[in-house]
């Protein structure tokens, strides 16, 4: 363990949580619990991991693969998703009982870029990014939480919850050098989970997402089927408290120049800076949700608030990696 102690703390219902504290910001260390008075279900507890805390890591895994369904921080708002197997049948839990609508737009897979090559459709992706059979590559595009839309193969066995229809495509959401991730990305690989995290934004369909986790769970008390199907939560204190505001960029490189799909926490000036690429912004583009306006002077301040808080993850990684 670390060499900085726990200390308690009562939550809202005067539960008892062990928390750690790293940079001034309070990490719940142990499993909690948010419990509710369901109207057809009575008591309900839903357990609370922090992703800080690797011994957690296997636990969140055999639940993730045992068909269990989580909400987690996606740094800057709360996001749900759940394993997707190509074999899963029936109506889709996240968007007939948590999200509430139809497929009107895919969901988005959660995945490390070491373990995407096997999904991508090489034959059609442009000439330039065919350096993209490389990990080394593939990881040098995400130079902060971004979703790329990349070809999909068409026996990849992907679960059409998460495939792009119109396109054949799949968009894949990952946070670099995020160590909480990584260490459960890697906890699954172990495990032999099969399939692919898919997942996105925690809200009624046409709703503001959830930036924090106490107004996570204002609305888990308001939202009795949130109650019923989502199993457990995922904080991300270390993102929380970056206070981002904001979810996230998407850019398609199913052509070339890529082409922006919506405009989020990463501005497209720093990620035409981080990768070189031209990236062609239509007039109509979509902002993803936000707790603060769009602009330059904003924006500029969102992008040093992603990049504070990811070197704030690594300085964490190098003092826990062994305890």
């Amino acid at each position: 363990m670390t060499n900085e102690g726990f200390r308690y703390k009562s939550d809202q219902k005067g539960i008892p949580s062990q928390i750690v504290e790293f940079e001034g910001v309070e990490i719940q260390w142990n499993k909690g619990s948010w419990n509710f008075s369901n109207p057809e279900q009575g008591p309900i507890s839903i357990d609370t991991y922090s992703i800080w805390n690797k011994k957690h890591w296997g636990e969140i895994t055999n639940r993730l693969k045992g068909g269990e369904t989580c909400a987690l921080y996606m740094m800057g708002n709360f996001g749900v998703a759940r394993l997707y197997d190509v074999s899963d049948t029936g109506e889709d839990v996240i968007l007939k009982d948590i999200k509430q609508r139809e497929k009107i737009n895919n969901l988005v897979a959660f995945a490390n870029p070491d373990d995407i090559e096997d999904l991508i459709d090489f034959e059609r992706l442009p000439e330039v990014f065919n350096n993209l059979h490389s990990s080394d590559a593939r990881h040098a595009l995400y130079k902060g939480p971004t979703h790329f839309i990349f070809p999909l193969k068409g026996d990849a066995g992907v679960h059409p919850a998460i495939v792009r229809e119109e396109d054949a495509s799949i968009a894949i959401f990952w946070i670099p050098g995020h160590w909480g991730y990584e260490g459960l990305s890697q906890s699954m690989k172990e495990h032999g989970v099969k399939g692919v995290i898919g997942g996105g934004s925690l809200n009624i369909h046409g709703a503001e997402p959830s930036y924090t986790a106490d107004a996570l769970r204002e609305q888990f008390e308001k939202i009795p089927e949130w109650q019923k199907h989502i199993d457990f939560v995922l904080f991300d204190e270390l993102s929380e408290a970056a206070e981002i505001g904001r979810s996230h960029t998407q850019i398609s490189i199913i052509e070339h120049p890529p082409k922006a799909i919506r405009i989020g926490s990463m501005s497209i000036d720093k990620i035409k800076r981080d990768t070189g690429f031209e990236i062609v912004v239509p007039e109509n583009v979509r902002r993803a949700s936000s707790l603060t306006e769009y602009g330059e002077e904003v924006d500029r301040l969102t992008d040093q608030k992603v990049e504070k808080v990811l070197a704030q993850m690594q300085r964490f990684g190098q003092r826990y990696i062994n305890s």
